[in-house]
């Protein structure tokens, strides 16, 4: 079963966790480890809660097994615009918010997928963002699940409650997701391109990370996916001439099908 995750320095994420303990069911456990975990249970779920940025959450295989990791964040941007977003972990380039330089966070498509189909037509405006931030070296698939944009969102207990059913609905239904599997390559970070595709997206790089793209970053994309990828979805007015001949190039290289959006 999938875990949850928050780190008691995220208000966002703490918010989540709240509502999930005293509207859902979850129930205190014993803490554990030379890591001081808070835990929380609800049947075969876990809730766990972190002292350190979930950004810098790269050591959780050492301590927990599962299929999916979620994590339960709040989402800042510069704009402050109120929205709710899901998004794979990893950088493209270098490593400004956690993981490390060039490395991906494996990740599940379907996940994000379930995660994205759910948020939509909620209160807030829905959003899959590119890949972005750490951490990275997990073994175990992970995905963000966020409420953004500042300090109102996060503490919004409507908001917060909208995440926590979203996190238990990816839980128990994203297994069940049967669309078929690609990533992405252009467009925006919110990937406003990519919103109505059928295909199930993992990783996707936005045009400020396609100077990044060579075969060895298309091979990790794939492999950096847990379920099988075979297709490759371009942004085609979202790169430059340039951007796309080598986005094109290095997909096929990985025989990957590439398709125009």
């Amino acid at each position: 079963m999938p875990i949850l995750f928050y780190s008691k320095l995220d208000p966002a994420g703490a918010n989540v966790a709240r509502v999930l303990k005293e509207n859902f069911g979850f129930q205190k456990q014993t803490m554990f480890g030379d890591v001081a975990f808070g835990l929380w249970k609800k049947g075969d779920l876990a809730l766990a809660e972190l002292q350190t940025p979930l950004l810098n959450a790269d050591f959780l295989s050492n301590y927990f097994e599962s299929d999916l990791f979620i994590f339960l964040s709040k989402h800042k941007s510069e704009s402050g615009k109120p929205c709710l977003t899901t998004h794979a972990a990893g950088n493209f380039g270098n490593a400004e918010m956690g993981g490390n330089a060039g490395e991906l966070c494996l990740t599940s498509a379907k996940a994000l997928k379930t995660a994205f189909d759910f948020l939509q037509n909620k209160e807030l405006p829905a959003f899959r963002e590119a890949t972005h931030h750490g951490p990275a070296s997990l073994k175990t698939p992970a995905v963000f699940i966020e409420v953004g944009s500042s300090e109102a969102e996060w503490k919004n207990e409507k908001y917060c409650e909208t995440l926590a059913e979203c996190a238990l609905f990816v839980c128990n239904n994203y297994a069940d997701c049967e669309a078929p599997v690609a990533i992405g390559f252009g467009g925006t970070h919110y990937c406003t391109a990519f919103a109505k595709t059928q295909f199930a997206l993992s990783h996707v790089a936005a045009k400020h990370s396609l100077d990044f793209i060579d075969a060895k970053m298309v091979a990790q994309m794939v492999v950096k996916t847990s379920e099988r990828v075979k297709t490759a979805l371009v942004d085609w007015k979202g790169c430059s001439s340039t951007q796309r001949q080598k986005v094109v190039a290095a997909c096929e290289a990985n025989g990957l099908q590439v398709e125009r959006v």
